[in-house]
């Protein structure tokens, strides 16, 4: 029956995805990245820069900038064009927030030290 979609699958961590420190091409900023550890996508390591939501849409969309630090076997300008990665990376982040991301260090985020701005969070 291949008229049948085929259900979504959430990425998972430690099994789709993982975190990874990756030092920039300059080698002065180490950042916590995402390697993607499974699919057509193995082995691309990125990480995510501005964080948000666009809620001047018919629906609240979420918005992010990203940075691909490895592309593995794929070509970056490719990439960016590439529907299902641009997917896949929102879905990850979203898994991230909803499972991984506590409430409790959000509050702490917000502490005069942390970020000011809570409508613009960044991820870096």
């Amino acid at each position: 029956m291949k008229w049948l979609k085929k259900e979504k699958k959430i990425p998972v961590l430690d099994e789709d995805f993982e975190f990874v420190d990756h030092r920039d091409s300059n080698d002065r900023i180490l950042r916590t990245s995402i390697k993607i550890l499974t699919g057509k996508f193995k082995d691309i390591v990125y990480h995510y820069g501005r964080v948000g939501v666009n809620e001047n849409a018919d629906a609240p969309m979420l918005s992010y900038q990203y940075v691909v630090s490895k592309e593995g076997k794929h070509d970056v300008k490719k990439l960016h064009n590439d529907e299902e990665f641009v997917t896949l990376m929102g879905d990850i982040l979203v898994e991230i927030f909803d499972k991984h991301l506590d409430m409790n260090s959000l509050e702490e985020i917000n502490e005069p030290t942390g970020i000011d701005n809570t409508e613009k969070p960044t991820l870096q």
